[in-house]
């Protein structure tokens, strides 16, 4: 467990086009590892406007169903 990171900055080093890992370094610039995705965020290639949209799409439609 990593509780000892909460609070702490991360840099993250990502490709734009795939978001489904990415690379964390901490502030000193010692290597975290790479982050995965969870669910069906890692199975599909997908860039930061894709998931905005289709988040966008889920929260409207359940603020529709109210």
């Amino acid at each position: 467990m990593s509780a000892h990171l909460i609070g702490q900055h991360l840099l993250i080093y990502m490709n734009a086009v795939d978001l489904r890992s990415v690379r964390a370094f901490l502030a000193d610039g010692m290597e975290l590892g790479v982050l995965e995705a969870q669910g069906a965020w890692r199975v599909v290639p997908h860039n930061l406007k894709l998931r905005q949209q289709i988040l966008g799409q889920s929260g409207a439609r359940a603020a529709t169903q109210r």
